[in-house]
């Protein structure tokens, strides 16, 4: 199943005041790949905050800053802040 077919996460992510998004990869036996998809399409900046080898996200999403888990909620608000400002 993919996230996407949750009715919550599609709203997020066609939500006009998005400026950003932290993932993960899998989450609840879901793909996040389709609502990557769609935040690329919105030129929406995105992170992904997870417990997977880098190089299993690198391979989809080259460009996309990964925060492995576990982590702080310092270092993952000082990401996304900085992803923000560009």
């Amino acid at each position: 199943m993919s996230l996407f077919e949750n009715p919550a996460l599609r709203r997020a992510s066609q939500n006009a005041d998005l400026a950003a998004a932290v993932l993960d990869v899998e989450l609840g036996g879901g793909d996040s790949t389709i609502i990557c998809q769609r935040l690329n399409e919105r030129a929406i900046p995105f992170i992904f905050c997870s417990g997977y080898d880098d190089a299993y996200v690198s391979d989809k999403w080259s460009k996309v800053i990964i925060v492995g888990k576990p982590t702080s909620e310092h270092v993952l608000v000082g990401t996304l802040v900085a992803l923000i400002r560009g």
